[in-house]
């Protein structure tokens, strides 16, 4: 699944809640998800913002876990979860 334009993604049109309910469902019938973006203004908290820390995190060795359909999108510090 394509999620095009996910610095838009913010609170106030719900992308952070419909990020980890596209992640999990393009698991469950074995696709997977890939994002296409400008870069996020540092700050808005948009879900592009949100998978740029988690990509510097899995660059940086500060997780093991990889940036992947497997992980839960959140606001603020800490972006990835095993939620799932």
């Amino acid at each position: 699944m394509l999620l095009n334009g996910t610095w838009h993604w913010m609170e106030g049109n719900h992308g952070p809640r419909l990020a980890p309910t596209i992640h999990p469902d393009a698991t469950k019938v074995g696709g997977g998800t890939t994002e296409i973006t400008n870069a996020p203004v540092v700050g808005e908290d948009s879900v592009a913002e949100g998978t740029w820390y988690a990509s510097r995190k899995q660059r940086d060795g500060s997780t093991a876990m990889p940036v992947s359909t497997t992980t839960r999108w959140r606001p603020g510090p800490s972006y990835y979860s095993n939620a799932y």
